[in-house]
C-alpha cells in the first residue's frame, strides 16, 4: 500500500484555492495521467464507443452532467472524458482504504440526502480553478432515464458561469444487471458528449425560480441527448428501477 501510494503521489499534483467564503483553503487533487493499466483493462473487456469529445471545452471550468445507472458510470466518464475531471461521489464510498484513493484523485464527498455546503464549496473551488467537474444530477443510480433531475448542476453553473456538457452513458450494466454489477465482457458501452449549455453567471442571491428554470433547461437538454444516443446506438436502458 505504501509503495502504490507514493507512486500515485508522484503522478498527482496538488492545488490550493480559496473557497467563496474566504475563510479557509480547499485542497483539490488530480492525477495528471489516467493510469494506462486501467484504460487497457477497460478497452480489452468492453466495446467502448465515445462520441462528441470535441464538445468539451479544452480549457476553463466545465461541468459534465451525466445520467447514472451503474457503478461503472463514474470510472467510464473519467476515462472517456478529454479532460481530467473531479467528480461528486456519495459519501458512503469514502470508507476505509478507498477513501484515500478517492480523495487522492480529486473526488468530492457529497451527502445526497440534504444540501452539503462542504461539497458545494469544494465544487466551486474546482470550477474556480478552471477545471472539469463531473456530476450526476439524478442524485442516485437507477434506470438512468433522467426522470428526476436535481438542482445542483444548474446551481453551480449559475454560480460560476461554467458551461454544462450533457453526457449520456449507456451499456454500463446489462438490461437485467443490478446497480452494483459490471456488464458482461464484450458488451457495447456508449459515452456521448453533447453541445454545452451556457448559463450566465448570476450574482448572489440566486432565486429558486432562476435555479429552477436553469434546471429545467438542463434536464430537457440531457433527456434529448439521452434519447438521441439511445436511437443512434440501439442500446437500451436497464430494466431495474431500484436506485442507490
Amino acid at each position: 500500500m505504501t509503495d502504490s501510494r507514493s507512486r500515485l503521489d508522484r503522478r498527482s499534483t496538488e492545488r490550493r484555492s480559496t473557497d467563496r467564503s474566504g475563510d479557509r483553503t480547499v485542497d483539490t487533487y488530480w492525477s495528471d495521467q489516467r493510469p494506462p493499466n486501467v484504460v487497457g483493462q477497460v478497452v480489452r473487456r468492453w466495446q467502448v464507443e465515445v462520441t462528441g469529445r470535441h464538445h468539451v471545452p479544452r480549457s476553463g471550468p466545465v461541468i459534465l452532467a451525466s445520467n447514472h445507472m451503474a457503478i461503472l458510470d463514474g470510472p467510464m466518464l473519467i476515462i472517456c472524458s478529454p479532460r481530467t475531471s473531479h467528480a461528486l461521489v456519495k459519501r458512503e464510498l469514502f470508507q476505509g482504504p478507498q477513501r484515500w484513493l478517492l480523495e487522492a484523485v480529486g473526488q468530492i464527498s457529497v451527502d445526497r440526502d440534504e444540501v452539503d455546503p462542504r461539497a458545494v464549496k469544494r465544487s466551486l473551488a474546482v470550477l474556480g480553478a478552471g477545471r472539469a467537474l463531473a456530476i450526476y444530477p439524478e442524485g442516485k443510480r437507477g434506470r438512468g432515464d433522467l426522470a428526476t433531475v436535481k438542482r445542483g448542476a444548474a446551481y453551480l453553473a449559475l454560480c460560476t458561469g461554467a458551461p454544462v456538457v450533457p453526457v449520456a452513458c449507456l451499456g454500463t450494466r446489462s438490461s437485467v444487471g443490478t446497480i452494483e454489477s459490471l456488464p458482461p465482457r464484450g458488451q457495447r458501452i456508449a459515452v456521448s458528449f453533447a453541445e454545452p449549455l451556457q448559463f450566465p453567471a448570476t450574482p448572489w442571491p440566486r432565486t429558486r425560480a432562476s435555479v429552477g428554470e436553469a434546471t429545467e433547461q438542463l434536464a430537457s437538454a440531457m433527456r434529448t441527448h439521452l434519447q438521441e444516443t439511445l436511437d443512434r446506438t440501439g442500446l437500451a436502458l436497464p430494466d431495474s428501477e431500484r436506485p442507490t
